[in-house]
């Protein structure tokens, strides 16, 4: 027993070396980041390829929700807001025929709605830029815009963020302005078959014939017939709709596109060959294929008449005289048919799929659908000069902007309390407008600002004030209309320091090989609500960036410190959760953190050190003054 014992007790410690070499692997990754001299060798190539794989991640990114929600990244209330104007599959997929509406988008429009993503977004995955800074001087001299263009068998971004890198001594190294990535996607014919499809199905409601052409097949389904019998023959309405609801599921899936990369259809189904292959365009499309489905995202609606409540039933008819004892039963009835179908038009070499609705309608056994016009005016792209749009306030489009701030207190809740001052911007697609500031009304009770707005579906108005988080709220302009913007408070320390706590208890400065990094973060029900950056000691004649806190309450933070020497080795660090004060932190002038210090070199030492920081940074407290 004893021999088991150790061979036990030696594969535990096996598998905790395993978790801890790995753990140290992470740390390393993790510095890599945190180090840009040990990604960048070179003077700036590790810089542009850093923004230009963050440009091909977005990129992608929004590609992937423009061909999810039908052609749109943001949809037009209109869409949004109506459940009969869209499919819900987690996301809403537009129809884009509704009604009379035609809300195919164009082109132009993706192409502005994926720039604009593009500038959104692109900051978020730039954020990590902050650690280049420790090496260069990074002087952004203005904000990101995008130009999407979709081309033939691309979708090219070109992006102009202008950025000069100086050297810490202040030489200028160079200056950085264009960018550009591409993904291969096919979006421009993708979008072409799709819109040939609507144009088709407008033309010939080849849906609604093959659901025709499926009542009329189906010897269940009563349509029209006669029959020699007395008994009169009862049909369910309910089940006659199952058969209908179970017919189309099952053969609209065998509906192809003519022209594009259908599955070929057996030589043992001629019907399908004869009826299913579907010619939407007369030109060809490798590479794209279409599926059809009927969709359970809207409700299958369907009516007969004549009926008796739920039932179906025959008439009778009789012979006179000598043929009195003659019995028929005829039927004829007329069935009326609302489903959804879902469109999905796919890049089959780079697995991308563009996904749309449609509503198919049948009234009288005959299709009826509104003929396809022209674009609704609210998914037409906006062209102007930024100074022209913002000008434009015809309509007269009044509405108010209300500012309050936003404390999340973890013990008693949130209080918003209106805030003045605020910074008030609207942007639609690529144009950003000024609208002004927001002011105290009623004796401080209201902090608002009443103000004119040009046209917009789905445009951004952000509010900004220094000591607070930036707020942003989505917004459809119309006279009348009243906006809230909560903005969370927070306060900046801009004078910290790292030190080192030794065994013996004594406080020690940073060696000059040394630098710390600092990372702390908020989170709230599985949420983060806040993070912030620092690094310390920073490089010569650069201000420390500044550690920014949530105010106004006690927020408990994840604290991380790692202290590394220059070649990048583990010195040092904390772990562990720090709660300070707001009644410290509103007056507080520098917060000096102590790290615990990691005595012996080596690799097993670094894993033991890591293993138990956790644990013993409990001893440690940042102090606040």
């Amino acid at each position: 027993m004893g021999k088991r014992g150790q061979v036990t007790l030696f594969i535990i410690l096996g598998i905790l070396l395993l978790i801890a070499v790995a753990l140290l692997i992470v740390f390393r990754e993790r510095l890599t980041i945190f180090l840009p001299e040990r990604i960048s060798p070179a003077k700036t190539g590790a810089l542009e390829r850093f923004i230009e794989t963050c440009a091909e991640q977005v990129a992608r990114g929004g590609l992937e929700l423009l061909g999810a929600q039908g052609g749109y990244v943001w949809l037009p209330p209109a869409i949004e807001a109506n459940p009969l104007a869209h499919l819900d599959t987690g996301l809403k997929v537009p129809l884009w025929q509704y009604r009379d509406e035609n809300r195919i988008p164009s082109l132009q429009l993706m192409q502005a709605q994926l720039g604009r993503y593009m500038d959104e977004n692109l900051p978020r995955c730039l954020a990590d830029l902050q650690e280049f800074r420790e090496q260069y001087d990074l002087v952004e001299k203005g904000p990101i815009a995008t130009e999407a263009a979709i081309a033939d068998r691309a979708v090219v971004f070109r992006i102009r963020y202008p950025i000069d890198i100086f050297a810490k001594d202040g030489t200028r190294i160079t200056g950085l302005e264009r960018f550009e990535t591409s993904s291969p996607v096919k979006l421009k014919r993708v979008h072409e078959v799709a819109s040939a499809i609507m144009e088709a199905e407008a033309r010939e409601m080849r849906i609604e014939k093959i659901a025709v052409d499926l009542l009329a097949l189906d010897s269940s389904i009563p349509l029209t017939g006669i029959e020699l019998s007395c008994s009169r023959k009862v049909w369910s309405v309910r089940d006659v709709e199952e058969k209908v609801r179970t017919l189309l599921r099952v053969n609209l899936p065998s509906l192809r596109a003519d022209f594009t990369d259908y599955l070929p259809v057996p030589d043992d189904q001629p019907y399908i060959k004869n009826h299913y292959i579907w010619r939407v365009t007369d030109l060809r499309y490798p590479g794209i294929r279409a599926s059809f489905a009927l969709s359970g995202q809207q409700p299958f609606q369907i009516a007969v008449r004549p009926s008796s409540g739920r039932l179906l039933k025959s008439n009778e008819v009789r012979g006179d005289d000598l043929a009195s004892f003659i019995c028929l039963q005829q039927w004829n009835f007329v069935y009326d048919l609302r489903f959804p179908v879902q469109v999905s038009v796919e890049d089959e070499e780079n697995d991308y799929a563009l996904t749309f609705g449609f509503v198919a309608n049948v009234q009288d056994n005959r299709g009826d659908r509104e003929p396809l016009a022209q674009q609704s005016a609210f998914i037409q792209p906006i062209e102007a000069t930024e100074e022209a749009y913002c000008g434009n306030t015809y309509g007269n489009r009044a509405m108010r902007i209300i500012t309050f701030d936003n404390v999340s207190d973890p013990r008693f809740g949130e209080t918003h309390e209106p805030v003045d001052g605020v910074n008030i911007s609207f942007t639609c697609l690529k144009y950003t407008c000024g609208i002004g500031k927001t002011r105290y009304t009623s004796a401080g009770a209201a902090a608002r600002l009443d103000a004119t707005f040009p046209y917009c579906v789905n445009g951004v108005i952000r509010g900004a004030k220094s000591g607070y988080k930036r707020a942003e709220q989505f917004v459809t302009t119309a006279a009348g209309s009243e906006v809230s913007l909560y903005l969370t408070p927070i306060t900046s320390i801009t004078d910290y320091k790292v030190v080192k706590r030794l065994p013996s208890g004594a406080v020690q400065q940073l060696s000059e090989d040394e630098k710390a990094f600092i990372s702390l973060s908020y989170t709230s029900g599985g949420t983060k609500l806040h993070e912030s950056w620092g690094g310390y000691p920073p490089p010569a004649d650069v201000p420390l960036p500044a550690l920014e806190l949530l105010a106004e309450a006690d927020f408990p933070y994840r604290l991380e410190i790692f202290l590394v020497d220059e070649e990048g080795s583990l010195r040092g660090g904390f772990l562990g959760t720090w709660t300070p004060g707001w009644n410290e932190l509103k007056g507080a002038r520098s917060i000096t953190f102590p790290v615990l210090v990691q005595e012996q070199a080596g690799d097993a030492a670094a894993i033991r050190f890591l293993s138990t920081m956790e644990e013993q940074s409990r001893a440690l407290r940042p102090v606040i003054r």
